[in-house]
């Protein structure tokens, strides 16, 4: 049926579809029966090889999506990562926009595909309808961590690791920024950029605030690109590494950063001291320059912070009347071993099992990459806590006001115990999604492992109230205001795989009084 309410939402298998927002059918007027396959235009798609992570941005009548790839499952042959925009009621392809032909923006034809192995922006967009912007967080194209086929004068350069802002109408280009120099680290732009208008009354500037994996968070005019908060040129290390990769002599570095402070050997840690001292042994057989961008080499590296970043897709949550940014940064360190694929096993799983994906493989490539956790034989970060933690900073001066542990031990997976930990030290445990924050002056946060959905006074970062989801509360919170009058809270739990976190499929509401 045609739909004058509707909800637009992709799946993971790369479909985007319409939905009735009264019946839950589907809006017959919109693409092909109310869903637009995804994977046309592509050319040829592996399995596991093409999907949606993140939500469709709505800008107006327009919607905009990015996709997500098999990261480093292949060295060629992966997927664009073209930007493409659909008239929200029809469903017809309005503009593209391909990072390997960024000059050309109308609809590609319906007999050809875009270039595949460009970069991808797999988080959530965001867009300034009143200025006609759409700003899009590039990431890294496969293979992520080795350089060495990379063309430095190619378009996917360009794009790769880039914050980039286009015309809403037309998929023109207006001003781009890379977060990272040829990135050998899988430090792809995992959040979704942040809009707030920065400064006093009378002189304020239209911003865009973008963390990054690496712990920067830029904060640049969002009409121009250009720096409000002053970015640094860092000299790094350019030796090293597998035969024929090249590296960037220099690294960006914004001066409002959580970047976590240089390890060493004094600095490992553990509960008690046969593994502390197995840590510290660990620590001096890895390569380490004392940076994020140490680089990844066969006789295995440790990477601080790793790939999972200081900051992921849950972004950080800006107040615009208060002028502060609430943020949730993790500090975890991991390995990286190169493996160097054998010539004539060049499409060998070489550390995945068959029928699983093969994340990290790199088939036809020249190294595959393991990357594990830098943690002791009982699962337990080598690196001290806090692991996570909640900061306030204030924007007009970039100075962080506050900064707290956040998440307790109580129904933590381990290795050396059954069943979960049952009881909540205060470490600052791994968080794995993002704030919210209300006009109110809360901030909620659910995303800690420990599956606990606090509220936090924006102010001084103290913890007002608590409560124990049945599930791991790994996502974003939202708020409303129901036909009560009263404000709500509602959270995801649905628990997070990797992180270990009580799964489950609940949608909880909390009425704010």
């Amino acid at each position: 049926a045609k739909s004058a309410k509707r909800i637009i939402t992709a799946t993971a298998d790369a479909r985007l579809v319409a939905l009735d927002a009264d019946s839950g059918n589907l809006c017959s007027d919109f693409g092909s029966g109310g869903v637009i396959d995804l994977s046309v235009n592509m050319g040829t798609i592996r399995p596991h090889a093409l999907m949606q992570t993140s939500a469709p941005l709505i800008a107006g009548e327009l919607i905009v999506i990015g996709s997500s790839i098999m990261d480093n499952g292949y060295n060629h042959g992966n997927p664009s990562g073209v930007i493409r925009v659909y008239d929200v009621i029809t469903g017809r392809l309005v503009w593209n926009f391909d990072p390997q032909n960024p000059d050309n923006t109308q609809p590609i034809a319906a007999d050809q595909n875009y270039p595949q192995d460009t970069p991808v922006a797999w988080a959530t967009l965001s867009a300034d309808v009143k200025n006609g912007l759409v700003y899009v967080p590039f990431g890294n194209a496969s293979p992520d961590e080795t350089g060495t086929r990379r063309n430095p004068d190619s378009n996917t350069e360009q794009f790769r690791d880039a914050l980039v802002a286009l015309d809403l109408k037309t998929g023109a280009l207006r001003w781009k920024f890379q977060t990272s120099n040829n990135d050998l680290w899988d430090r792809d732009n995992p959040s979704q950029p942040s809009l707030l208008d920065l400064g006093k009354d009378g002189n304020r500037q239209p911003a865009v605030v973008l963390p990054t994996k690496v712990g920067n968070i830029f904060v640049l005019n969002r009409l121009t690109g250009e720096p409000i908060v002053p970015v640094d040129q860092v000299s790094v290390r350019t030796d090293g590494g597998v035969e024929g990769e090249r590296f960037a002599p220099t690294q960006p570095v914004s001066r409002l950063n959580f970047i976590p402070p240089v390890l060493t050997e004094k600095s490992m840690w553990g509960v008690t001291p046969f593994d502390q001292m197995a840590c510290r042994i660990a620590y001096n057989t890895l390569r380490y320059d004392g940076n994020p961008w140490t680089p990844a080499t066969e006789s295995s590296s440790l990477i601080y912070p790793g790939n999972i970043g200081v900051f992921n897709w849950g972004s950080v949550a800006v107040d615009p009347d208060r002028q502060l940014l609430i943020a949730a940064p993790v500090r975890l360190a991991y390995v990286y071993n190169l493996i160097k694929r054998p010539a004539q096993a060049q499409e060998k799983r070489l550390f995945t099992h068959e029928g699983k994906p093969y994340w990290n493989e790199n088939f036809d490539g020249d190294y595959a990459i393991r990357i594990s956790r830098f943690a002791s034989s009982l699962g337990i970060p080598c690196t001290a806590p806090p692991w996570g933690t909640m900061a306030g900073v204030d924007l007009t001066t970039g100075k962080t006001q506050w900064m707290r542990r956040v998440g307790t031990t109580k129904n933590l997976k381990t290795s050396f115990m059954q069943g979960r930990f049952p009881v909540g030290f205060p470490m600052g445990m791994v968080a794995h999604g993002g704030p919210m924050v209300t006009a109110g002056g809360l901030a909620f946060h659910g995303a800690t492992a420990d599956n606990f959905f606090r509220a936090y006074d924006v102010n001084n970062g103290e913890v007002l109230w608590e409560h124990e989801l049945p599930a791991g509360g790994q996502s974003i919170p939202s708020t409303y205001t129901g036909n009560d009058g009263k404000q709500y809270v509602v959270i995801a739990a649905g628990g997070h795989g990797s992180l270990g976190t009580t799964l489950g499929d609940s949608v909880i509401a909390f009425r704010v009084d």
